[in-house]
């Protein structure tokens, strides 16, 4: 499965961790249920906030480390915008950018 990347420091993140981050709320915070709902929400957050959108990245930095991860960042940023909700092509689109 190909990564997605943190729109603010370009760290690379497993599509997945978008779900572990739900079922965490779910159990952990007593989140509602409503999978499609607070799966979108949590994309949003992830599109907007990077990677402070993941209660386990709490006081994480979260800034591009050098300039080739700037420029990562903000090619992400452009795709999340362009693709909306398909992570799934923002995924293959960096994959074939060959990252």
């Amino acid at each position: 499965m190909a990564d997605i990347y943190c729109s603010k420091c370009a760290e690379p993140w497993d599509m997945d961790t978008l779900h572990e981050e739900l079922d965490y709320r779910k159990h952990y915070l007593g989140e509602p249920d409503n999978y499609q709902q607070a799966y979108h929400e949590l994309k949003a957050e992830f599109f907007g906030k990077g990677c402070a959108a993941f209660t386990f990245a709490i006081n994480e930095p979260c800034a591009p480390a050098d300039e080739a991860s700037k420029d990562k960042a903000f090619i992400s940023a452009a795709l999340y915008s362009a693709f909306g909700d398909d992570l799934d092509g923002v995924a293959s689109e960096m994959a074939d950018l060959g990252w």
